[in-house]
């Protein structure tokens, strides 16, 4: 599934993104292994931010983009793809998947002088 952010980031800003994790009871759950990509609509991975490992996942957590993670190349090519996976435990299993994906464009920043 697929999640279309409501915010659009300016070029070579900053995005806080937040990530709830639950299990299938609605109860706050940390993730045992999470990581994320980002990439543009094409699959190019942006400022080398592939499978990037977060050492100690919460139940809540954040993931800044900021400077080059939200630079537009030359192509124009604004949209991003955000994925998280990861792994984490519950009632229902050990080892369960974690797999996210959300989807945002960046706006062009324009110098009016």
């Amino acid at each position: 599934m697929a999640i279309h952010l409501t915010v659009t980031p300016v070029e070579k800003g900053t995005l806080k993104v937040t990530a709830v994790f639950t299990d299938e009871d609605e109860k706050s759950v940390a993730p045992k292994t999470l990581k994320w990509t980002l990439t543009d609509s094409s699959g190019t991975v942006i400022n080398d931010r592939e499978d990037v490992a977060v050492s100690s996942p919460s139940a809540t957590q954040v993931i800044m983009l900021t400077g080059d993670d939200l630079e537009i190349p030359t192509e124009g090519n604004t949209a991003r793809y955000f994925t998280l996976e990861g792994t984490y435990d519950s009632d229902n299993g050990t080892d369960l998947n974690i797999r996210a994906l959300a989807i945002f464009t960046i706006e062009d920043f324009v110098v009016v002088t």
